[in-house]
């Protein structure tokens, strides 16, 4: 869950902010984070933002799918 959540935020980031540059984000014991590089620094209000976004890609109940591959064919990719 916190695996598909750090990615529904990074979707959510990526609306808010089309130039945001993606670093590591990995699910951790308490939660998960992202590393992003954004045009801005963010606020508090850019934190409720990204919630809200999140929620609405959330109730859209876009389809997430697991796909496996060899590593040349995810760079590929």
């Amino acid at each position: 869950m916190r695996h598909s959540t750090a990615h529904l935020m990074a979707a959510a980031v990526q609306l808010l902010w089309p130039d945001a540059k993606f670093g590591v984000g990995p699910a951790i014991k308490n939660g998960f984070y992202y590393d992003i590089e954004l045009p801005v620094a963010l606020t508090t209000k850019d934190l409720e933002r990204i919630e809200i976004k999140m929620r609405e890609l959330k109730n859209k109940k876009l389809p997430y799918e697991r796909i496996e591959m060899d590593i040349d064919a995810a760079i590929e990719r």
